[in-house]
């Protein structure tokens, strides 16, 4: 799902509508009213946590092509610096590897981008929606995030954070 707020309220584009959304838009158009929506939901200290930050790209790749997070660096890098301000965590969700665009949620560049902004809380998902989906990819999500430079993981508990060491 993403925002569409051309008519100046928010309205959630399901993926049926999503074709119709991104031919008429150009890429900054589409983008950014879904940026400005998480902006603003990471703002609001009703989230521990961001969940497929950059899932926009799973319905916007067959107009516009691979996401190249570079393109919305700045938004993106907004949200980010919020995040850590807020004490907001990313979940590496290892769905996008199992959908067109390949790529795990959020793309390896912006997982560099926030440890970078000072980003320690990450989680990890696999988005199982079948049990032979359960666990997909986390051994490899888990050393992506060594690599970037977490030395733990992150889990939930009332939302308090306990780490588990990588």
């Amino acid at each position: 799902h993403f925002v569409d707020d051309a008519d100046g309220g928010a309205n959630i584009v399901e993926p049926p509508q999503a074709r119709d959304y991104f031919a008429t838009r150009s890429e900054p158009e589409a983008y950014a009213p879904y940026w400005a929506e998480l902006r603003a939901a990471v703002g609001s200290g009703l989230f521990d946590l961001i969940g497929h930050l950059d899932v926009v790209k799973r319905y916007a790749q067959a107009a516009y092509g691979p996401f190249q997070a570079q393109r919305h660096a700045e938004a993106i890098r907004d949200i980010l610096q919020l995040a850590v301000q807020r004490g907001v965590g990313l979940d590496l969700n290892t769905s996008g590897w199992r959908q067109p665009c390949a790529e795990l949620y959020p793309a390896p560049e912006i997982l560099s981008w926030y440890r970078e902004l000072g980003g320690e809380i990450v989680t990890l998902g696999s988005d199982a929606h079948a049990v032979e989906q359960l666990g997909y990819g986390l051994p490899e999500a888990a050393e992506l995030a060594r690599a970037t430079g977490f030395r733990a993981l992150a889990r939930y508990e009332r939302r308090q954070v306990r780490w588990v060491d990588l």
